[in-house]
């Protein structure tokens, strides 16, 4: 996707890309919400949610449970392949222990999930 003029400011830039993003998740997103209320109505589930959405909504949502470390923990498996004694074996037990102490600091705190994201894609890196 692009333009069919050149951009002349960052204003023009964030629009564009405002309007991309837009754009290509609308569209992505759209035609399987619309297979799945239809689903829904096959059977008038979708109107006994829109007149009891209170009652029903334990149903679909989950618990607003906070996180804890131990939960985020439990998402990853941490699986090496790495020789015992070999670098790459050290760097992983380094970046496992870096994570956790981090999850640790930061548990009760609230951490916005920006922050959780890229340290989540560093480590990655690193490790691999």
């Amino acid at each position: 996707m692009g333009s069919l003029r050149s951009l002349k400011t960052l204003e023009e830039r964030d629009e564009l890309v405002t309007a991309v993003l837009g754009f290509y998740t609308e569209g992505r997103v759209h035609a399987p919400l619309q297979q799945f209320r239809e689903g829904l109505s096959v059977f008038c589930v979708l109107a006994a949610m829109e007149e009891h959405c209170d009652v029903l909504a334990p149903v679909f949502l989950a618990d607003q449970k906070t996180l804890c470390a131990s939960d985020v923990v439990a998402l990853f498996v941490t699986r090496s392949f790495s020789l015992s004694g070999s670098n790459r074996k050290r760097a992983e037990i380094k970046t496992i222990a870096y994570w956790r102490d981090w999850l640790l600091r930061v548990e009760g705190k609230k951490v916005p999930n920006e922050k959780l994201f890229i340290l989540v894609q560093r480590l990655s890196f690193t490790v691999y």
